[in-house]
């Protein structure tokens, strides 16, 4: 029975995923969750994971969020070309993606620092931040950190789709 739930979910995740991509006019980048987008990545192998890693407390990310991230241009090559993460990078969560578990760590000060934020990111980076993953978990791009206007962003998201 477990097996046949997880597996509904995988199919019903696809499905939108799918329908949502392909999409003649869409006004939102669909984001979905990094576990989501390892299973989403496993039927569509060529498609890189874009994640942007940001904090709740992070102003700048607001505003990317209402501006850059919401451009017609930028949204496009987003679902069209990239299986898109939002990652809170001080998340507590515990997850698995491509087969390592990744978990928040709480430091002194009362947030957390999740491991899959240092493991992928240089270092304790600026948010928000962009890596591209590619199917084997590999990251395959720089980390492009801070606010980043269109013209600075879509050259960044056409170098590494």
């Amino acid at each position: 029975m477990k097996n046949i739930v997880s597996i509904l979910a995988i199919g019903f995740s696809l499905m939108i995923f799918a329908q949502d991509s392909y999409s003649v006019k869409s006004s939102d980048i669909h984001w979905v969750s990094i576990e989501e987008a390892d299973s989403i990545q496993k039927v569509y192998p060529e498609k890189q994971i874009l994640v942007k890693f940001y904090a709740d407390w992070c102003h700048p990310c607001k505003i990317m969020d209402q501006t850059t991230l919401q451009n017609d241009e930028v949204v496009k090559v987003i679902n069209e070309n990239y299986i898109p993460v939002s990652f809170d990078g001080e998340s507590p969560k515990t997850f698995m993606f491509k087969d390592y578990k990744y978990f928040g760590v709480k430091a002194s000060n009362g947030r957390y620092a999740n491991t899959f934020t240092g493991t992928y990111l240089d270092s304790w980076s600026s948010y928000p931040s962009f890596i591209t993953i590619n199917s084997s978990g590999e990251r395959t791009s720089l980390n492009r950190s801070g606010y980043v206007k269109k013209d600075k962003f879509l050259p960044y998201l056409n170098r590494n789709k």
